[in-house]
C-alpha cells in the first residue's frame, strides 16, 4: 500500500456491506463511503489540481469525515477547521495553508464567504451529487506516492500564529500498522471516538480503524456533559475500545457515572494528550478489570505516538504512569546538553527519528529547521530527527518517564499549548499593556497575568474571540506592573510565585468560612 485511500480499497474488497462509520444521526458501511467519498473526490476536481491544500469547515461527523478522505483520493491534503473556532484563528491558518477550495455546508458556508472573501468555497451537498469517474481517480492515484502530504494539522505557535504540521501518506500508514499491531485492533474493534478530527489523536481512531477494517463511533463533543446519554449510545453501538484525553475520563469519576450505569463491552481503554492521574485509571480499572490500559505518549510532529506503557500493574495515586518505550519502527532518545544519548537515569530532550515523524511546518522553513535536525549521532548520511522539546529519563524499569517541557509548553484538556499565543491575543487589547500566561499543574489551570486598564470581564470577552475555548485561561491575575528580570523580561517564575501566594491566601480564607 502506497495510500491511504489503499486502506479504504482493501475494507471494501473484504467486507463491503460492514459499518464503517457512525455518527448521531447515521452509519454508513465500508462500500458506501468509498463511493460518497469517490464521488466527493470527483467533485473537488472543478476546484483544485492534485497536491494542493484544501481547506475542510464541517462539524464533526461522517460527512466530514468522507470530506477528508476525498481530498485524499483527489491526491489533496486536507485541513479540518474547528467551525466553533475563532475568526482571527481560522484567518492565520487559512493565511499560511492558502487552500484551493474550503468544502463547508449550506449551514456554515455563508459565514465563510461573507468573511473571507478572497477563498474560493463549495458546499458539501453540491459536491456529493457528482458522478464518479473512475478514470479520472485511478491517473491521480498513478501519479501519487507516499511521501505526499496527506493533511496539515495546526498546532499552537509560539509567536501567536498556530504551526502546521505536514503529515505524508507514509506517515500514516507506517503509524497505524504500528498500532493495529500493538493493540490488536480488528474487524470487531469498535472506536468511540472522543477526540477532534483536527487534533492528532483522532488518526489513531479512523485510519488504525481503516487498516483494521474496524468501525468508528463519532461521538459528539457535548453528550460527555449528559454520560448518560453518551454510555447508552456507545453501547448501543458496542463500543469495546476508547483513546482519549484524561480529562474526558475523569469526567466519568467526577460523576461517578459506573456507580449507575457501565459500558458493556470495553476491551481497550488507551490515553494520552496529558498525564493520567492514577486515580482516574484506577476509577476505570474498578469497574473494567479485564480492559487493557495503555498510556500513549507523542506529539502531533509523530503523527500521533511515539512511546507507549501498557499498564501491567496496580499502581497508587501517589506514583505516576511512565511513559513507556518506544513505538515497534520508531527510535526515541533523549539527549543531554552537550548532544549526547542520555545514560540511564539522566533527564534529556526526547528525539525521535523514522517513518512516523512528519516533514516539518508547512509554510515555516524556518521554524522546521530549529526542530527537524540532523541526528547527532549519524553525521555520515543524512538522518532527520525530531526534537520534541519533552524532557524524559530512562528509569530501572526500562521505561521512559516524563519530566517535563524544555520550553514554556502547556499540556492542557489533552492539547499543547504555546503561552506566547495566549499573550499575543491578551496583548492585542488596546486596554492590556503586558501580559504573561503560565500553568498551574496541581490544578490544572491556565493563569494570565496582566497590567493595564482593562477588567477581566472584558478581557474575556476579547479572548473568546481571539482563542479557541481549550486555550482560555480558567484564573486571570491583574497586577499594578509585571515583574521583570534584571535584563529587562518579564519574570515569570515571580508572576507564578504572586499567583500561588493569591491562591493560598484564597483557599485559608475558604477554610476560615468553613
Amino acid at each position: 500500500m502506497k495510500l491511504i485511500a489503499d486502506l479504504l480499497e482493501a475494507d471494501v474488497r473484504n467486507e463491503p456491506d460492514r459499518i464503517a462509520l457512525t455518527d448521531e444521526k447515521k452509519s454508513v458501511t465500508y462500500q458506501t463511503l468509498q463511493k460518497e467519498t469517490e464521488s466527493i473526490a470527483c467533485g473537488l476536481d472543478r476546484y483544485t489540481g492534485i497536491r494542493k491544500p484544501v481547506a475542510i469547515y464541517l462539524e464533526k461527523g461522517i460527512s466530514c469525515v468522507e470530506c477528508m478522505l476525498a481530498a485524499l483520493y483527489h491526491g489533496d491534503f486536507y485541513t479540518v477547521i474547528d467551525p466553533d473556532m475563532p475568526l482571527d484563528r481560522i484567518q492565520m491558518i487559512l493565511e499560511t495553508l492558502k487552500p484551493e477550495v474550503l468544502v463547508s455546508d449550506h449551514s456554515h458556508i455563508a459565514r465563510i464567504n461573507d468573511t473571507f472573501r478572497e477563498i474560493r468555497t463549495a458546499a458539501i451537498e453540491d459536491l456529493t451529487s457528482t458522478a464518479i469517474d473512475h478514470v479520472l481517480l485511478d491517473s491521480i492515484h498513478h501519479q501519487m506516492n507516499e511521501e505526499d502530504l496527506a493533511y496539515v494539522l495546526f498546532t499552537s505557535g509560539s509567536t501567536g500564529r498556530p504551526k502546521g504540521v505536514a503529515v505524508t501518506h507514509h506517515n500514516v500508514l507506517a503509524y497505524s500498522a504500528w498500532a493495529v499491531s500493538a493493540f490488536q485492533f480488528d474487524r470487531d474493534t469498535v472506536f468511540g471516538n472522543q477526540a477532534p478530527l483536527y487534533f492528532s489523536m483522532s488518526v489513531t481512531d479512523l485510519y488504525g480503524s481503516l487498516r483494521a477494517g474496524a468501525q468508528v463511533v463519532l461521538l459528539p463533543k457535548m453528550w460527555f456533559m449528559f454520560p448518560k446519554k453518551l454510555v447508552s449510545f456507545m453501547n448501543e453501538h458496542h463500543v469495546n475500545t476508547t483513546y482519549w484525553v484524561p480529562s474526558a475520563m475523569k469526567l466519568f469519576m467526577t460523576m461517578d457515572v459506573f456507580r449507575y450505569m457501565k459500558l458493556n463491552e470495553m476491551k481497550r481503554i488507551l490515553f494520552a494528550g496529558e498525564v493520567m492521574p492514577v486515580k482516574v485509571m484506577n476509577y476505570w480499572k474498578q469497574y473494567y478489570p479485564d480492559a487493557v490500559y495503555a498510556d500513549l505518549f507523542g506529539p502531533t510532529e509523530t503523527t500521533d505516538i511515539c512511546t507507549y506503557y501498557v499498564v501491567d500493574r496496580l499502581y497508587q495515586e501517589n506514583e505516576s504512569l511512565p511513559i513507556g518505550a518506544a513505538c515497534d519502527n520508531c527510535d526515541v532518545f533523549a539527549i543531554n546538553d552537550q548532544g549526547q544519548r542520555c545514560r540511564k537515569g539522566e533527564t534529556g530532550e526526547l528525539l525521535v527519528r523514522g517513518p512516523f515523524v512528519a516533514r516539518g511546518y508547512y509554510g515555516d522553513p524556518v521554524k522546521t529547521r530549529e526542530v527537524f535536525t540532523q541526528d547527532p549521532g549519524n553525521e555520515a548520511y543524512p538522518d532527520p530527527v525530531y526534537h520534541t522539546g519533552d524532557l524524559a529519563y530512562v528509569g530501572d524499569d526500562g521505561q521512559f518517564h516524563y519530566v517535563g517541557r524544555k520550553d514554556r509548553e502547556i499540556k492542557h484538556l489533552g492539547y499543547r499549548i504555546e503561552p506566547g499565543e495566549i499573550e499575543a491575543a491578551a496583548d492585542s487589547d488596546q486596554n492590556v499593556e503586558t501580559s504573561s500566561a503560565g500553568y498551574d499543574s496541581q490544578d490544572d489551570r491556565i493563569v494570565l497575568a496582566y497590567t493595564g486598564h482593562e477588567t477581566e470581564s472584558s478581557l474575556v470577552t476579547h479572548l473568546n474571540a481571539h482563542l479557541p475555548a481549550y486555550m482560555m485561561p480558567s484564573v486571570y491575575l491583574k497586577l499594578d506592573a509585571m515583574p521583570m528580570t534584571a535584563d529587562g523580561k518579564t519574570d515569570r517564575i515571580s508572576v507564578m510565585k504572586l499567583y500561588r501566594e493569591k491562591k493560598g491566601n484564597e483557599y485559608g480564607r475558604r477554610n476560615e468560612n468553613c
